[in-house]
């Protein structure tokens, strides 16, 4: 009896072993989607890790979505398999108004793509500059969706390109009340004497400056690109 037992476990364990090697037998995915997320051919530049689109295969047997994030510098990607998919922004994510068309599209290669949305503010003009004593931006807003109402307008300082209302060592604002004419430029600044010198990086001269604006009611900020900046 106990040979027995002892034969059904080494049957048990090869048809583990050969189960297993049948699934790392499969080929990776090869095939390469790429694309951005523009205005009028501008990117939308995002929080990293927080603005997901939603890539379907139809068919698939797990029946969920792939996610696929957008990053700061407003593009994305994905290394798939051939087939067909279907790409859907997600609701309520994003710095513009919902989407609700569907992309249908068939992979056969490498693949490119332009996903068009339409924020509710835009930035325009946005020049950042530094001083021995503070870090200064200056920028316009152009409103898209006339319905939208600016909450505020941020500067971050970060020490590394992950800058962002989330990852920042320092930040001033203006709430939107503060400002009358989005058309004007408005400026925004922030003496280095105020970054505590506990949360600089030692390794570094420098830091990573954005700016960042926010509609009233729509967790995700739209923003400038990330530029560095001498900050001894």
């Amino acid at each position: 009896m106990k040979r027995l037992v002892n034969k059904f476990y080494i049957v048990l364990a090869m048809l583990i072993m050969f189960t297993a090697c049948k699934i790392d037998n499969y080929s990776a995915p090869k095939t390469m989607l790429t694309g951005k997320v523009v205005y009028k051919g501008q990117p939308i530049h995002v929080r990293s890790d927080a603005v997901q689109l939603e890539l379907w295969q139809p068919g698939y047997q797990l029946k969920k979505y792939i996610p696929v994030y957008v990053d700061p510098s407003g593009t994305f990607s994905a290394k798939l398999f051939n087939g067909k998919y279907k790409l859907i922004p997600r609701a309520g994510d994003g710095p513009w108004e919902t989407i609700t068309d569907t992309t249908k599209f068939t992979l056969t290669g490498n693949k490119k793509m332009t996903v068009n949305v339409t924020p509710y503010f835009m930035l325009k003009n946005v020049n950042i500059s530094e001083s021995s004593t503070a870090i200064k931006s200056t920028f316009s807003i152009n409103q898209i969706v006339k319905s939208a109402k600016l909450q505020r307008v941020d500067l971050y300082i970060a020490n590394t390109h992950f800058d962002n209302s989330n990852f920042h060592i320092a930040k001033t604002e203006k709430s939107g009340s503060q400002i009358s004419n989005l058309s004007s430029p408005i400026t925004l600044s922030f003496q280095l004497s105020n970054i505590p010198k506990d949360v600089r990086n030692p390794n570094r001269d420098s830091v990573y400056v954005r700016v960042g604006v926010q509609t009233a009611g729509v967790p995700d900020m739209i923003y400038s690109k990330v530029k560095e900046v001498s900050a001894k």
